[in-house]
């Protein structure tokens, strides 16, 4: 991605109509680190039938995940990098952002489509994602999702890699990252925070929230602490 062209992205701003849509629309935010079970937890809630899996865009190219191709308007729609400009010039997403060279957001026509759905719409982001969207409007909700402890976290990351070398090789990254989004989410005030112990337990507090149960000050209390150990135990290594 050309700098011009990454910098129209950082500072790109939706319209009126993407923040009116926007603040209409029931979304939740599912944020955590990796192998923390968010695909599953969203995967189970969509089975419920409430819920719309909003659908991003990029401009990479599809991917083949385990021998299956990507399909467009599944994975992601994806874009050309002309279709982005276009976008980026006419106000075309809600949230955008750079990615690994390439262009991914949200486009306001799939949030259209979650609206008029009248179900929750429901999408997997970053806490750098997460604070985008609560800035344009503080109707979304945010949850960010917990490993029952720091080992725990370590054991599903490992069954992630087919060998220890490949899990070696990519531990300090996941490490940097991992640090970055829970000091984002510990100091961030939006959360509700949600302990994956048991996948069942998981999915129905997600539920309750998503729905506008009140928040749980003793969950809240006991999922700050267990970020907080687990940041500590990253930073200890």
């Amino acid at each position: 991605m050309e700098e011009v062209q990454r910098q129209r992205v950082v500072a790109y701003q939706p319209g009126d109509q993407a923040r009116a849509l926007l603040s209409e629309t029931k979304m939740v935010l599912m944020v955590g680190m990796s192998g923390v079970g968010r695909d599953t937890i969203i995967n189970e809630l969509v089975r419920r039938g409430a819920y719309y899996p909003l659908v991003t865009s990029t401009t990479r190219l599809p991917r083949v995940n385990d021998g299956i191709m990507e399909q467009n308007g599944v994975e992601y729609y994806f874009l050309t990098p002309d279709q982005a400009t276009h976008n980026l010039e006419q106000g075309g997403y809600v949230e955008v952002s750079p990615v690994h060279d390439h262009v991914n957001g949200l486009l306001i026509e799939e949030l259209q489509r979650a609206h008029d759905s009248g179900k929750i719409a429901i999408s997997d982001v970053d806490p750098q994602g997460a604070m985008k969207y609560r800035q344009l409007s503080d109707t979304v909700t945010a949850i960010f999702v917990l490993p029952p402890s720091y080992e725990e976290w370590m054991r599903r990351n490992k069954q992630r890699y087919a060998s220890d070398d490949e899990f070696t090789a990519a531990w300090p990254r996941r490490r940097q990252s991992a640090m970055m989004e829970l000091n984002m989410a510990i100091h961030a005030p939006f959360y509700h925070f949600v302990i994956n112990d048991q996948v069942t337990h998981a999915v129905d507090a997600c539920d309750a929230i998503a729905h506008g149960a009140p928040l749980d000050q003793a969950a809240q209390e006991k999922g700050i602490a267990l970020a907080r150990a687990i940041l500590a135990s990253l930073q200890a290594e």
